[in-house]
């Protein structure tokens, strides 16, 4: 059994800092792959345009995803504290507003929900997440642009993937004793082609 007092203790602030400079590197590396996905899935009409670098709108749907976690591990403060630090970072990674950040991942989480209705599966939000913020809907065939949803055959291609860009916050809390507080900021660096120019649109 792991006792309490082994795990290491770290604030709500180095939480969100380690999970900005993650999520950045994984959806770097990761976006590549996926947007080949989309423009080789045969399910559409028509090969569906998706530049390789455009991962704006991904990474959003990432950190959207791994937040639908976050309630289920810490208590309300914690998590809310948490929540915030990752806007925080994310807006100086990106070097943009913290508020900006805040209310676009309010935005496309509440979109999110919506499309992902009656279902609750995180990983199915975040797949028709994409499907829409890429506007892939216009690359289907007539039936399913018409009722403006996602063939179900790509939709569990896209599902399957996204599993692999979100956190394991068990083993997390089985190592770390997250506490609410501030830390001396250390700036998180994005991604070259991200920084400055970066949009989360």
């Amino acid at each position: 059994m792991q006792l309490n007092w082994s795990r290491k203790r770290i604030t709500t602030d180095e939480v969100g800092r380690m999970f900005v400079r993650a999520t950045l590197d994984s959806v770097e590396l990761g976006w590549p792959e996926i947007a080949a996905t989309v423009c080789e899935s045969t399910e559409f009409a028509s090969p569906p345009t998706v530049d390789p670098e455009a991962f704006g709108p991904f990474l959003v749907v990432v950190v959207v995803g791994n937040l639908d976690f976050i309630p289920l591990h810490f208590n309300s403060a914690v998590q809310s504290a948490i929540v915030e630090a990752i806007a925080r970072e994310l807006a100086v990674a990106i070097e943009t507003d913290a508020a900006e950040v805040a209310g676009r991942i309010a935005q496309i989480r509440k979109m999110m929900t919506r499309l992902n209705k009656p279902s609750k599966k995180t990983t199915s939000a975040m797949a028709r997440g994409l499907f829409t913020l890429y506007g892939l809907n216009a690359f289907q065939d007539e039936y399913f642009q018409k009722i403006n949803t996602p063939n179900p055959l790509f939709l569990k291609r896209i599902d399957d993937l996204m599993g692999h860009f979100l956190w394991d916050w068990t083993a997390f809390n089985k190592r770390y004793k997250v506490r609410k507080g501030n830390t001396i900021s250390k700036k998180v660096t994005a991604p070259a082609e991200v920084a400055g120019e970066y949009s989360l649109n």
